[in-house]
């Protein structure tokens, strides 16, 4: 889990999500991608947020954006140490299960912003994301699916968020090399559920729980699922790792 503020820096991104004019001065050594959809057309969400997420509000005036070498030293101090523990987890338990799962969690707006397909539309209570597919054995997802459905919430897959940079990076996608990144861990799954701010009782606006009830009955929910996600777990580790001691 990150305890960076994905405004100060999106561990979720690719380490490439920055755009020279986002960043005061320019970039010289860091990577970028001109192409990224996060930072592309101005949009100002890659890597390093200069903008709001809600209404594309500035978030630093053209002097006080940060420059390379502040982005160079956070990437330093949180982004790499996140990748790098998060890279270990994954390696570890193939090597030791044969199996490796990655739960990604994230909280969304409860309506489609600015930056998105589904821009001003009603989003429903959960979206599961599998990388269409490509993240796990779709068995995994139909379970998540089907337990929302179970607890009475409403719930899409892959629309409008089909699983991000961490979803694919340290999940089963075939692997790729992609400018010089190598994707996907054989043995590995991956899924991202994303929970609906306004269903689960929290005030978009100050960010504090206003509905304890919804609260308390998301929480049950997403205990059951990491209730459901364990025996998959349990089934999916070969039974020879199992039995080793």
């Amino acid at each position: 889990m990150s305890l960076v503020s994905p405004t100060y820096l999106n561990v979720g991104r690719r380490s490439d999500s920055l755009h020279p004019d986002d960043v005061r001065g320019g970039l010289s050594n860091l990577r970028y991608n001109l192409e990224d959809p996060y930072t592309a057309k101005g949009q100002g969400q890659g890597l390093k947020a200069v903008k709001s997420l809600y209404n594309a509000t500035p978030l630093y005036t053209a002097l006080g954006r940060p420059d390379e070498q502040a982005i160079s030293s956070a990437i330093a101090k949180y982004y790499n140490p996140f990748h790098d523990t998060l890279e270990q987890r994954v390696e570890s338990n193939l090597e030791k299960f044969g199996y490796s799962l990655v739960y990604d969690v994230h909280s969304m707006p409860s309506v489609g912003t600015s930056f998105e397909p589904d821009h001003g539309k009603n989003r429903p209570d959960i979206i599961i994301g599998d990388n269409h597919g490509l993240s796990n054995r779709r068995t995994l997802s139909l379970m998540a699916y089907d337990l929302a459905k179970e607890f009475g919430l409403s719930v899409e897959m892959n629309t409008p968020y089909f699983g991000g940079y961490i979803t694919q990076k340290y999940a089963r996608t075939p692997v790729k090399s992609y400018e010089k990144e190598t994707f996907g861990y054989r043995g590995s799954e991956a899924i991202q559920v994303e929970f609906n701010r306004r269903s689960f009782g929290l005030n978009e606006e100050t960010l504090e729980i206003s509905d304890k009830e919804a609260f308390f009955y998301f929480q049950a929910f997403n205990s059951a699922l990491i209730q459901r996600m364990s025996e998959y777990v349990r089934d999916a580790i070969p039974a020879q790792q199992l039995a080793s001691p």
